[in-house]
Parts: structure tokens; C-alpha cells; sequence
């Protein structure tokens, strides 16, 4: 009995929530010429950026959408992303621990005969 009353204390003091910011065609935080030829990336890359609370006191002020975005453009050394879909989730358990992260999901698109390359190296 004792172990479903800490659970069910631990559920209503523990609180979160998911938000869609939306799907976009089209994203980047980098100047893009269009009139260079992209090849699309096979597998969709994930960029994120997060702001931690310790007790009450946070390690940022927020996180940024265009910083979730770098960190997937340069994860995957592409120029843009499309069919990119941004969500921003936070929990919280009060007085104790809490983040809040912008996340970015999208196929990776790369100058053509760039995708093979290291972006990595030198």
C-alpha cells in the first residue's frame, strides 16, 4: 500500500507537456542557393537544444528552435531539412529536477556529391 501511495504522490507533483510547433516543408538557419543541385539524405536527423532546471535554478533561460536546428544540420552536414517537424517538451518535478527541449526531426538534404563527404574532417 505504502509503495502506490509514493506513486501516486510521485505522479501529481511530476508534470509535463508535449507541444507540435508544426511541420515545415522547408527549414534552415544557413543561406541557401537554389540554384545548386541537393541530393536528399536516407534516414531523418534529429537536432535539440535543452535548458535544465536544478532545484530552482536553470542552467539557460530557454531553449532555441534555431539552435535544435544547428545541432541537426550539423549532426548530418546538411544545408536544410525538410518535411522538419519541431516539438517542445518540458517536465518538471518541483523543487527537484526539470528540462525544457526544442526538438527538430527532418530528412537532411546535401550539395550534390557532398553527402559521402566528411563534414568532420579538416
Amino acid at each position: 500500500m505504502k509503495k502506490y501511495l509514493i506513486l501516486i504522490i510521485f505522479m501529481f507533483i511530476n508534470v509535463g507537456c508535449t507541444y507540435k510547433y508544426g511541420t515545415y516543408g522547408v527549414i534552415s538557419t544557413k543561406n541557401i542557393d537554389f540554384t545548386q543541385t541537393y541530393v536528399q539524405g536516407d534516414n531523418k536527423v534529429t537536432g535539440k537544444d535543452v535548458a535544465k532546471m536544478y532545484i530552482v535554478i536553470p542552467d539557460k533561460i530557454r531553449p532555441m528552435i534555431d539552435d535544435a536546428l544547428r545541432d541537426a544540420l550539423s549532426k548530418s552536414c546538411a544545408e536544410f531539412l525538410t518535411d522538419a517537424e519541431i516539438k517542445m517538451k518540458w517536465w518538471w518535478i518541483p523543487y527537484v529536477y526539470g528540462d525544457n527541449t526544442f526538438t527538430v526531426k527532418g530528412y537532411p538534404w546535401y550539395k550534390k556529391g557532398m553527402k559521402d563527404v566528411d563534414c568532420m574532417a579538416p
